[in-house]
């Protein structure tokens, strides 16, 4: 049945209250392929930020989505903080599921974050929320909607297993599997249970695996040892020559054009930003047209590129480079112009490797003592691509950097480097006089990390299965012992301090 577009927008705009200055900026059914759903927003003509978003099921007519971003309410958000309004705000999130949410009587499990102002709405088998059912509801200060989100089921309701694997078991069987690896990370106290307002380097031991999920019923691993395996890691060996200048410290921008291929007489600098660290470097073609193609009125992509047209031109652009002004390095390089050489033949993952090599010699001369090349089994598949990846993560000595690696794309059809992502030289350089050295044995560490061990069942929905389903599993968690247990909430122990044992906890 074809929908009525008419009617979905009448009963959008009778959802929330539009205030009557706001235009309408988008209508348009998505996504755009295999759309499911019609889609609205409304803006404040005198404030971009402004926004209200709301898409409702093209056969049904139910509201899927709402995001609201208006100016906030001065006399409802005056309001203390409402931790005691607990009552409130779930009444009226109550009555706003009740009237959008069509399974909403099935909806038997509800989580209240308060710190958030979430109220999660699930359908439960035992207990315990099924995934991927039901709805979540966000209020303002002032205790107004301004987030909704409705997932269709998928899966059928499953049935409570007769007979579970004994939990004792499960967590030996666990602990048996986790051992302890040492690492360097960047703790932030945004994100870390640390102390202190800046980031800071660390040595730490990290459990691997970090995540395990044990079939409730068998006992067995849901999931392969392959699923566990991460890339093999190897060293680079340089060949010995005349010691080489440190990596572009007195390089000029025509120096880098010269060797990044930014033909002067083809391109020229469109963009140039200073954010106090990074130099940042945008290219155009010199002959391009500033002609672009109508879009329709209200379509998604005449609102994207309403909203975000120079942010996309930005991404088309033939050049971009960033450059960190403390040690004249090249920090990202990307190059979206194909290049006319064609090669004879399409080059093969080794022959990449080689022009990726020399790429790194002229960008980051020492990169054999930071950097190791990461190799997967998907990349001995000789398949032909258009494009060859290569990762190399930061190591100082024999210990992995946390988060951050070295990436580099080259094209086959022409050898041209299309993708260089770096690291900070400073960064490095600052690691590597601090010389960071552990303290703990990997065994202590595991014994510390043993004391905060804990498995919880949990259904999780496999969609790996010719038709989803649910299945229990137990899931390895962390608990703090220090804390009162809080229902529903998971806050990691995410690593051991190599030097003084200390658990370091996530915030979330």
């Amino acid at each position: 049945m074809e929908a009525n577009f008419d009617r979905l927008r009448t009963q959008a705009m009778n959802i929330v209250a539009i205030p009557q200055h706001y235009r309408l900026v988008m209508e348009d059914s998505t996504p755009t392929r295999d759309a499911v759903n019609r889609s609205f927003i409304w803006e404040d003509p005198e404030n971009k930020e402004w926004t209200l978003e709301i898409s409702l099921d093209l056969t049904t007519g139910c509201l899927v989505d709402m995001h609201v971003d208006m100016e906030p309410n001065e006399e409802t958000n005056d309001r203390a903080d409402p931790k005691g309004m607990g009552e409130e705000a779930r009444k009226i999130a109550d009555g706003f599921v009740g009237k959008h949410a069509p399974d909403a009587a099935g909806l038997t499990w509800i989580h209240t974050d308060d710190s958030r102002r979430r109220i999660t709405y699930r359908e439960e088998a035992g207990g315990l929320p099924l995934p991927d059912t039901g709805c979540e509801v966000t209020l303002d200060q002032g205790l107004g909607i301004i987030r909704y989100r409705h997932h269709p089921k998928s899966a059928p309701t499953p049935e409570w297993p007769a007979v579970l694997v004994n939990e004792g078991a499960v967590k030996e069987q666990l602990l048996c599997h986790t051992h302890m690896e040492l690492q360097i990370t960047a703790l932030s106290p945004s994100i870390y249970d640390v102390p202190g307002t800046e980031d800071e380097y660390r040595m730490v031991y990290n459990p691997a695996p970090l995540m395990r999920f044990i079939d409730a019923v068998s006992g067995r691993d849901c999931f392969g040892p392959e699923h566990y395996a991460l890339p093999s890691i190897h060293s680079l060996k340089v060949d010995e020559g005349p010691a080489e200048a440190k990596a572009g410290a007195n390089r000029s921008i025509a120096g880098w054009e010269q060797l990044l291929g930014i033909n002067p007489e083809l391109y020229e600098l469109e963009k140039s930003s200073d954010d106090g660290e990074r130099i940042m470097l945008q290219y155009r073609h010199i002959d391009d047209l500033e002609d672009e193609p109508e879009q329709a009125a209200l379509s998604v992509d005449g609102y994207m590129k309403y909203r975000w047209g120079d942010k996309l031109r930005n991404l088309e652009s033939p050049f971009k480079l960033q450059i960190e002004k403390t040690t004249g390095t090249l920090l990202r390089f990307h190059r979206d112009d194909p290049g006319k050489e064609q090669m004879l033949s399409p080059l093969n993952r080794q022959q990449c490797w080689v022009k990726a090599e020399g790429f790194l010699r002229e960008v980051f001369p020492d990169y054999a003592s930071y950097l190791r090349l990461e190799v997967d089994k998907d990349d001995l598949e000789d398949e032909p691509r258009s494009r060859e990846f290569f990762f190399l993560p930061v190591y100082m000595g024999d210990i992995p950097v946390n988060g951050e690696r070295v990436t580099i794309s080259i094209s086959t059809a022409t050898g041209n480097t299309c993708l260089f992502s770096g690291v900070s030289y400073e960064m490095l350089q600052q690691l590597a006089e601090h010389r960071l050295a552990p303290l703990l044995t990997p065994e202590v560490a595991l014994e510390i990390y043993k004391r905060y061990m804990d498995v919880k069942l949990k259904w999780i929905k496999d969609s790996n299965a010719q038709r989803p389903v649910y299945r229990l599993i137990y899931e390895l968690v962390t608990i703090s012992r220090s804390e009162p247990p809080r229902e529903f909430v998971n806050r990691k122990l995410r690593y051991i301090d190599a030097r003084s044992g200390e658990p370091i906890w996530g915030k979330y």
